[in-house]
């Protein structure tokens, strides 16, 4: 298929999707899945559960409507774009740690970022995240054309209480058109912060602490980590974490089986494209570690220490759930 038919049915695609309210996505669980998850962390399966069904209230759907329409003009738009790529590249590319600090020059047209954007589902997930977390403050490395910063400073102002997206991009020509796209959606409370994460990320995240991170744009295993690494000290104690692309390559599949069971992470779920982590002790690891004081151990099992291991049994895998 020539890449305009992929452009018209890519349009088309969008236009079906604001037409019909964004319709519906299936997702698979695993047996038990959503109920060890639900008693694990309660409030993050809610979400979840939320997220994955895409529903949203008619005033919240009315704002999803009006990016989505963005969207779909994005999508026919072959204005061509002179980028700075610092990140991965594709996923066999392979780059060293200086190719990806000096950048690759690159020529993409709008759409071709539109289609590499996240898609209404999935910038749905990150909606909902923040709707049920509802963070002071939120940061996303990687802005692109703007569309899931739109969706999640939408999030902050549903929620109320003045929540700020704090949102970096290396490319000059796509933080330009971003503050174009989010002027003309009407959304004021997203600062777009221009340079490579490497000179920026320092001196945004002292501005924290930050109760929600989107970690975007650049796809490689070293570099994920050490973001995981550098944010955490800037995070809410029990802060969300979401890692785009951890389907990406071989490289960031193990990055996130490394961050997936990091002792400082209370709960992962592998959603296939996304990993979402919530940070702080898990509770099984904790009860463990601290066990009930004031019984002598000659007394036998306390009963109630059952019923505690049996709500935080699985707090310690890693919950999988399949979305398509």
């Amino acid at each position: 298929m020539m890449w305009s038919q992929q452009l018209k049915e890519r349009r088309k695609h969008a236009e079906h999707l604001v037409e019909k309210g964004l319709g519906r996505v299936r997702f698979v669980l695993g047996r038990g899945t959503l109920a060890r998850l639900e008693r694990v962390a309660p409030e993050l399966a809610g979400g979840l559960r939320e997220a994955l069904r895409s529903r949203y209230a008619p005033d919240e759907r009315a704002v999803v409507r009006r990016i989505e329409a963005l969207r779909g003009r994005l999508m026919g738009d072959v204005t061509p774009l002179a980028l700075v790529d610092f990140g991965a590249g594709k996923p066999d590319a392979a780059l060293s740690a200086e190719q990806m600090a000096t950048g690759t020059q690159r020529t993409r047209t709008v759409a071709e970022m539109t289609g590499a954007s996240k898609s209404p589902f999935w910038a749905g997930v990150l909606f909902r995240l923040v709707r049920t977390f509802r963070p002071a403050k939120a940061l996303e490395l990687g802005t692109c054309l703007g569309l899931s910063a739109a969706y999640q400073a939408s999030a902050q102002t549903f929620n109320g209480g003045g929540g700020q997206v704090v949102t970096l991009e290396g490319a000059p020509a796509l933080a330009s058109i971003a503050r174009t796209h989010l002027a003309e959606l009407g959304i004021a409370n997203v600062e777009i912060v221009l340079g490579r994460f490497a000179d920026t990320l320092p001196e945004v995240l002292a501005r924290g602490p930050y109760g929600y991170v989107f970690i975007d744009g650049h796809h490689d295993e070293a570099a994920t980590l050490a973001y995981f690494d550098q944010v955490r000290p800037f995070m809410t104690p029990d802060g969300i974490i979401v890692f785009d692309d951890i389907d990406y390559s071989a490289g960031m599949g193990r990055a996130w089986k490394a961050l997936a069971v990091h002792p400082a992470v209370a709960v992962a779920v592998d959603l296939g494209r996304l990993g979402v982590v919530r940070l702080g002790v898990r509770e099984g690891r904790e009860a463990a570690a601290h066990p009930r004081e004031g019984r002598d151990p000659r007394e036998g099992r306390d009963p109630r220490e059952g019923r505690e291991a049996a709500a935080h049994a699985g707090a310690g895998e890693v919950f999988r759930m399949r979305v398509r």
